[in-house]
């Protein structure tokens, strides 16, 4: 989270800058409508002279800063000479009536700025449709489902939804703009302001694929700031008195009415479409082919992100139109599958990776896997000649760019949406210079909390700031169509899965890359004629292991928390006892009860056992946790925490006392088929590669990779006539404490508000991905929490 001066915010974030002469307009309007006043024995005062020019010079509204004004407000009225006829002679804390009543009168303001077009004849600027809206008490209809909420006031398109057939009074895809009103500025008011308008922000911004960022208003008494969310990041302005600075009131709401679509922040290559009585998206995409264009026939995977700053992915099932306006599929086309997400500006795309690995490959010689077993020497030697059959081959793809520039002044403000303990109102607009970011559990700050992982010997300076990359929107568009691990229904599929991904692991070993964020939904099942295969998606965040991971990154870390390894979850080394080291399938015979010696200390770096360690994460949690009817886990070793439990660490690292911890939670079934042993002699593999194993030397990743593929075969032999069902998780019902609402406001006249609990600010998923904290998708199967859309439109 980021602030910035109330004039760096309206030049560099807000929509566009109205000029001065169209703002006097403007106030000389809301004048003859007596919506501005001054007492009776006084004279209008003389407008503001321009001490003050934006770099807009033309167009930009001008500001004279009073002496010993702080920079960062402006205060070109004086409310004993210019008042709001609502507002004379008291501020809104000072009003007997409630809050709504008092705010109410905010909407005939600005609805008189829908007849004030600018003065320049040449302009082409014109009113945009957009509307005020006083909404305190109505439900915002969301089309994810069990995502709906209330907020104060919004800036809304109400003809939107003209052409369905269903009336939908307020929709998350209408609002440009969300406000949250508060009658007076008391440090729990300034809180609950900010994490409700933050929430709503990240609910519309989670729900509506066009938005590239979006704007929030919140008013504490006089006191009155603006927000901009975007992917790259969050910033606020500093505050300013609205009864008292009408020309910035004036600008804000000026810029908002008549600016367009695109400068509202919605995305002019995605477009919402009317078609066969449901609504869709039409995306557009420039390939070197030209502009193709893809209809959505409905969800495959939608995050629901826990912050507002992040990757955000969503993934649709899509089929190839002629155009936006023609939505008929091309003769022969085939449905597949496009992923929608942000990524860091300057970063290889998935398919530029993806060509890199593939070219690796064709240059691999049957000599540097001749290690290989008999029927793994078989898998390796035909993905390399068809490595599509184990990873997701992009088809299309396409970036661009679709953030503002941050203003140059911005300071980075942690404590931002942090619980009043240390807040301090009278202060909180006077920016700090020395902050840094930290992680905290909101929508916005909680995006790249993690400090980088450490090198051997040297302390992560403490005042390290953290870089606010500039996120580009991406487009990709597979050749396949299929559904992720996290909605497989059956043990059986998850079993053929595990041996296709250690296939594909194996192959990027090969070429010399890492994954870096193996994970359920990161394994796509792709059905046809021959049955079900699992294949490998998401290599954004893949690195040439022999060139990018010899340095450590400063990146935050990446990954799943779920599934993501130890070392690189807490950035630390692991410390453990040492065992002679035996194949997998000897220790499944004859058990064992070794133990582990301390680990050396190395240089932490990401490789390729750890990309195993990940899929180790994956079976241990489809056994364990989605298995019908499994015992509850009685600690917390599956958390979405930024550094894991101390649980899961102990779980890890119980060496040969993990079989006996295992046996009780396997089901009985599978422990038959000595489950709970191979899981523990997998684990056993990886810590003695922690421990012994050299970074750099190959043929230790060779003895880790020949060893786990035979304890794979046997227990898939062991495992190949077991019937179980799997939990799906689309078919849980998001709790009450899960939803985020708005609180019921009093409509009495005592000034009271009376109010409902409001959730947590983090939404109803319960396995929060992350890249930094928020990270990549694969996708499940359409339907993603319920019916495709959250409301029926035929």
């Amino acid at each position: 989270m980021l602030k910035c001066p109330l004039d760096s915010f309206l030049e560099t974030l807000s929509p566009f800058s109205p000029h001065s002469r169209w703002i006097d307009r403007a106030y000389e309007h809301l004048e003859a409508k007596r919506l501005l006043g001054t007492p009776a024995e006084t004279t209008l005062p003389p407008k503001s002279p321009p001490t003050r020019t934006t770099k807009n010079s033309r167009k930009a509204a001008t500001f004279a800063a009073l002496p010993g004004q702080d920079v960062h407000e402006s205060d070109p009225g004086n409310v004993d000479t210019v008042q709001w006829e609502a507002y004379r002679n008291m501020s809104p804390a000072c009003t007997t009536t409630n809050e709504m009543q008092t705010f109410k009168h905010l909407e005939e303001i600005v609805k008189a700025l829908y007849d004030c077009p600018d003065p320049d004849r040449n302009s082409q600027r014109k009113l945009n449709g957009y509307r005020y809206l006083d909404c305190p008490g109505t439900d915002m209809a969301s089309e994810i489902m069990g995502a709906g909420f209330k907020v104060d006031a919004v800036i809304y398109d109400p003809d939107i939804y003209k052409q369905g057939s269903k009336v939908i009074p307020l929709a998350a895809a209408q609002t440009a703009v969300v406000m949250e009103f508060k009658k007076e500025a008391t440090l729990k008011n300034v809180y609950e302001n900010r994490k409700q308008l933050v929430s709503a922000a990240n609910h519309i911004m989670n729900d509506d694929p066009r938005r590239n960022w979006m704007y929030g208003i919140t008013i504490e008494n006089t006191k009155m700031s603006l927000w901009y969310f975007s992917r790259s990041y969050s910033m606020k302005s500093a505050s300013f008195s609205f009864t008292k600075d009408f020309r910035s009131f004036i600008r804000v709401f000026l810029s908002f009415l008549y600016a367009t679509d695109e400068e509202l922040g919605h995305d002019p290559s995605i477009f919402r479409k009317y078609y066969k009585k449901e609504w869709c998206y039409i995306y557009k995409l420039r390939t070197a082919q030209g502009s193709k264009y893809y209809r959505t026939e409905g969800p495959l995977y939608n995050s629901r992100s826990h912050c507002i700053t992040g990757r955000k992915s969503r993934v649709w099932e899509v089929i190839e139109v002629t155009s936006q306006d023609d939505l008929t599929a091309l003769p022969g086309e085939q449905k597949v599958a496009l992923k929608d997400c942000w990524v860091d500006e300057g970063l290889l795309s998935e398919k530029e990776i993806q060509d890199q690995i593939f070219n690796k490959l064709k240059n691999v010689r049957e000599a540097a896997y001749e290690w290989a077993p008999p029927e793994l020497n078989k898998r390796i030697k035909a993905g390399i000649a068809c490595p599509e059959a184990y990873l997701m081959k992009v088809k299309w793809d396409w970036k661009q760019k679709a953030n503002k520039e941050k203003p140059e002044d911005y300071r980075p403000a942690p404590d931002l949406l942090s619980y009043p303990v240390a807040c301090n109102i009278a202060t909180e607009d006077v920016i700090a210079s020395s902050h840094t970011s930290q992680a905290t559990k909101n929508p916005l700050s909680m995006s790249n909390p993690h400090s980088p992982v450490p090198v051997e010997g040297q302390a992560i300076p403490e005042e390290q700031k953290r870089e606010y990359r500039v996120k580009q929107h991406y487009r990709v568009v597979y050749a396949d169509l299929g559904e992720s691990l996290a909605y497989a229904t059956n043990l059986a599929d998850a079993v053929r899965a595990f041996e296709d991904i250690f296939i594909a692991l194996t192959l990027l070993f090969l070429a010399g890359w890492v994954h870096r964020d193996v994970s359920e939904g990161n394994i796509i099942l792709v059905r046809n004629g021959n049955g079900v295969r699992a294949k490998l998606n998401d290599l954004e965040y893949a690195r040439d292991f022999n060139q990018d991971d010899r340095v450590v990154s400063t990146d935050p870390k990446t990954g799943t928390p779920y599934f993501m390894p130890i070392e690189i979850h807490s950035g630390d080394f692991l410390s453990l006892k040492t065992t002679a080291k035996r194949s997998i399938s000897s220790r499944m015979k004859s058990g064992g009860d070794e133990s582990f010696a301390m680990s050396h200390q190395r240089v932490l770096r990401y490789h390729s056992v750890h990309d195993l360690e990940s899929l180790w994460w994956i079976m241990v949690f489809i056994i364990l946790k989605r298995i019908k009817g499994s015992r509850p886990l009685p600690s917390r070793i599956f958390t979405t925490d930024h550094f894991p439990h101390p649980d899961r660490r102990k779980f890890f690292t119980r060496g040969s006392y993990l079989e006996t911890r295992l046996r009780p939670l396997v089901p009985d079934l599978l422990c038959k088929c000595a489950t709970h042993i191979f899981l523990a002699a997998y684990n056993e593999q990886l810590c003695h590669f922690y421990v012994n194993g050299k970074v750099d030397d190959v043929e230790d990743y060779q003895g880790v990779y020949e060893s786990l593929w035979e304890g794979i075969e046997y227990w898939m032999g062991l495992t190949k006539d077991i019937k179980m069902e799997l939990e799906d998780p689309r078919k849980r019902i998001p709790t009450d404490s899960q939803a985020i609402r708005k609180r019921a406001r009093s409509v009495g006249s005592n000034g009271g508000d009376h109010s409902d609990s409001r959730g947590s600010l983090e939404g109803p998923s319960d396995r929060k991905k992350q890249k930094g904290v928020n990270g990549g998708s694969g996708y499940g199967r359409r339907g993603y929490g319920g019916s495709r859309y959250g409301w029926d439109c035929t």
